[in-house]
């Protein structure tokens, strides 16, 4: 018995001795690149959200709508500007350089460069490598997959860019490869079923819909 305590307490301390030596030696997150990314989410989303409330509103007010996707538009400019240069000194800065919440915040970032698709292109391409590290999540890599491939005009993958359908009652994907596949598609990337999704944004921007 003494032995087996005395086997547990050396295996115990191996365990934190371990542990210890691998927060020292993991790498320190760049306080000042997350700050700077999290503050360019806020303003990215500002206005976003305003828009949701205005469209969900029952008598949406058209002209402060207008004001919205205007302001929506000068930030995602604003926004460009500072993506390009934290992309061209970091790289794609994924969990191990500013930690999981600021990682995302940057894609979802990037997802909003419609403007340039050429640069979202690029930013793709390095992401695959974070998603291989492990920094950077399988979906956040499907939906900017889809959106560079929808902003190029061609059909996605995984079905995360969504329309309305042709009467206005329900969202729907974009035109997408082999349609029939792709809940196995978003399963592999740790999306949710196409219909579950669906219900999802009629339930979140049920202001677009039409009204029965």
């Amino acid at each position: 018995m003494r032995q087996q305590l005395l086997l547990s307490a050396f295996f115990a301390g191996a365990v934190n001795l371990l542990s210890g030596q691998a927060e020292q030696n993991a790498p320190e997150l760049n306080r000042a690149l997350s700050a700077r990314i999290d503050s360019l989410k806020t303003e990215d989303q500002k206005y976003r959200n305003r828009l949701t409330e205005l469209k969900n509103m029952s008598i949406p007010d058209e002209a402060e709508i207008k004001q919205a996707q205007e302001a929506i538009l000068k930030t995602d400019s604003l926004n460009l500007i500072q993506l390009k240069r934290i992309f061209r000194q970091y790289g794609y800065p994924g969990s191990d350089l500013v930690g999981k919440q600021s990682a995302h915040n940057f894609w979802l970032i990037i997802q909003h460069c419609d403007q340039d698709p050429a640069f979202q292109e690029e930013v793709l391409g390095a992401m695959k490598q974070e998603v291989e590290k492990g920094t950077v999540s399988g979906w956040a890599y499907a939906y900017l997959t889809d959106r560079v491939l929808v902003n190029q005009d061609k059909p996605q993958v995984y079905g995360t860019q969504m329309r309305l359908n042709r009467d206005s009652t329900s969202y729907e994907p974009k035109p997408l490869i082999e349609p029939d596949k792709v809940d196995d598609r978003r399963g592999e990337m740790g999306l949710s079923p196409i219909a579950f999704y669906i219900e999802t944004m009629n339930t979140r921007y049920f202001g677009s819909l039409k009204k029965e």
